[in-house]
């Protein structure tokens, strides 16, 4: 049995090489380029490492900084959630599955520009809401409609990423709520497991591989993407997505190492997240059962 484990476990690895190549050189080369590229640059103020000692010094950057980890972890921790419960509620209680799918792949194929600029339409204080509730009488027009979006605490930005990311996240991790998974928890039920400590014990076990993968690739987004906070930030505090742009387009080059330097901060923060999450959810990893492995190769 043990055999049989490691060479699935080895098998397993070596067709996962030709992704890590892909995917992993060309997420180095960025970085070293990204690197480079920041201490690099010719008439700079400031040579070598020191750029990132003078682009951590300057006005704004901490606050640019802690407001973008704030909403990319807020609509990180919204969106992951959300598929958490709606796919545990698909196992349990599968009626309007294939509906509730066709939705989220049509919102998997909107662009999140188009996305961004759909929701300032919709929750602007002039929008569609506001003007649906003007009519009911539930508020008095613009100034008595709540600013949800364009706001100094990022609230568009964050519903935006999680009403994007938790389709991209639910559709994931379904290919792993098969039979084995419903089976336990079905199990779980029998024998008295409430619905948390299904999701605990038997549900997020047995998403796991899946989960931890896709809600690192919606917060990276989050942290680094631009659409979002252009289109629903505000001039202060701006994302640094936005400012790490905005340096790279400006007419003055020398700014491009800063921009780069940003970039690089970006990535190293999504590096260092990703090492906390996988640390924090090493006891799924542990509890996933040997069922759940097997059932994709029975599919």
């Amino acid at each position: 049995m043990k055999r049989d484990r490691r060479r699935t476990s080895g098998r397993e690895l070596l067709g996962l090489v030709p992704v890590l190549l892909v995917v992993g050189g060309l997420s180095i080369a960025a970085l070293v380029d990204a690197l480079a590229s920041s201490i690099s640059a010719e008439g700079s103020d400031a040579v070598g490492l020191a750029v990132f000692r003078t682009v951590l010094g300057l006005p704004g950057f901490w606050a640019s900084f802690w407001f973008s980890l704030y909403v990319a972890l807020s609509g990180t921790l919204l969106a992951t959630a959300g598929a958490v419960v709606l796919g545990h509620r698909w196992c349990t209680r599968p009626r309007g599955r294939r509906t509730a799918q066709t939705l989220l792949h049509f919102n998997l194929g909107v662009p999140h520009l188009v996305w961004a600029v759909a929701l300032v339409a919709l929750l602007s204080p002039s929008g569609w809401l506001s003007r649906v509730t003007s009519l009911l009488g539930l508020d008095s027009g613009i100034d008595g409609f709540p600013v949800l979006v364009n706001d100094p605490y990022g609230i568009g930005i964050v519903l935006h990423l999680a009403s994007k990311e938790l389709p991209f996240v639910l559709l994931a991790t379904l290919p792993l709520t098969g039979v084995a998974t419903r089976r336990s928890l079905a199990q779980g039920a029998t024998l008295g497991a409430g619905t948390a400590s299904q999701i605990r014990h038997i549900y997020l076990p047995a998403i796991a591989p899946v989960l931890i993968p896709a809600t690192i690739a919606s917060f990276a987004f989050g942290l680094g993407g631009y659409e979002p906070g252009a289109a629903l930030g505000v001039q202060r505090p701006r994302t640094l997505a936005v400012v790490a742009l905005e340096w790279f387009r400006s007419p003055d080059l020398t700014m491009r190492h800063r921009a780069f330097a940003v970039a690089v901060v970006l990535m190293a923060t999504v590096a260092l997240a990703s090492v906390v999450l996988l640390a924090m959810t090493r006891s799924w990893w542990t509890m996933r059962a040997t069922p759940h492995r097997r059932e994709g190769v029975r599919a």
